[in-house]
């Protein structure tokens, strides 16, 4: 299966799409994931990709021209098997994008883990997002605050209930993802974390509520 990204930040994917299930599932060779500037498809010497809106109003809108020209240049013909999927500020509905038996593979930080976020700093996600935000422009600068990373520090228990409400019937946790018999690195203290986390729903709560991050795959 092969994804392409359009966006105007493509360093912002290279740690997102390095960790976590997304890069095992590159190392298998299951996905292929292909990251593009849309601003290689602008004409003007300040590669504008947005405008404000006719007619007035606030904020700014992406231009169509760029986003055409680009889909049409990554896919000159676009089949049934092919879908295009433009998100936007007011969010979308993954689930109607999938067919019946679609998988959808999603990873995040944690925000109660002891070592979630961007930066190593312990507790980092349990600070207010005031706090953050300011350690975030002292340490790399106001620039960065127009990325919106870590602006949504998930938990397992709100994303998957979030995704069972948007249409998907089963979601599976790390819990259900990593097999105790069959780990790459195995200790006497993971594999007996995981089996308890499958014999019990508690120890299973409690564990996936201070993980390092949040992977779950879902299937419609």
């Amino acid at each position: 299966m092969r994804f392409h990204v359009l966006t105007i930040f493509p360093e912002f994917f290279q740690g997102p799409f390095e960790h976590g299930v997304i890069q095992r599932a590159r190392e298998t060779g299951a996905i292929e994931i292909r990251v593009h500037d849309l601003r290689d498809w602008t004409r003007d010497r300040h590669r504008t990709v947005d405008d404000r809106p006719f007619g007035g109003g606030e904020g700014m809108l992406l231009k169509p021209g760029p986003v055409f020209d680009a889909v049409e240049s990554i896919w000159p013909e676009k089949g049934s098997g092919r879908k295009v999927v433009l998100l936007s500020a007011q969010g979308m509905d993954v689930a109607a994008c999938l067919r019946p038996g679609g998988v959808l593979i999603l990873t995040s930080t944690n925000r109660f883990s002891p070592r979630s976020g961007e930066y190593p700093l312990p507790f980092y996600g349990w600070l207010p997002n005031r706090l953050r935000y300011w350690l975030r422009r002292t340490l790399e600068g106001p620039d960065i605050m127009e990325l919106g990373i870590d602006f949504h520090q998930f938990t397992y228990p709100g994303l998957s209930d979030g995704l069972k409400e948007a249409g998907f019937s089963r979601v599976y946790d790390i819990g259900h993802l990593l097999d105790p018999e069959r780990l790459n690195h195995p200790t006497w203290w993971k594999i007996a974390l995981l089996r308890a986390m499958r014999r019990s729903v508690a120890v299973r709560r409690v564990m996936l509520t201070f993980w390092p991050e949040t992977e779950l795959v879902a299937i419609k």
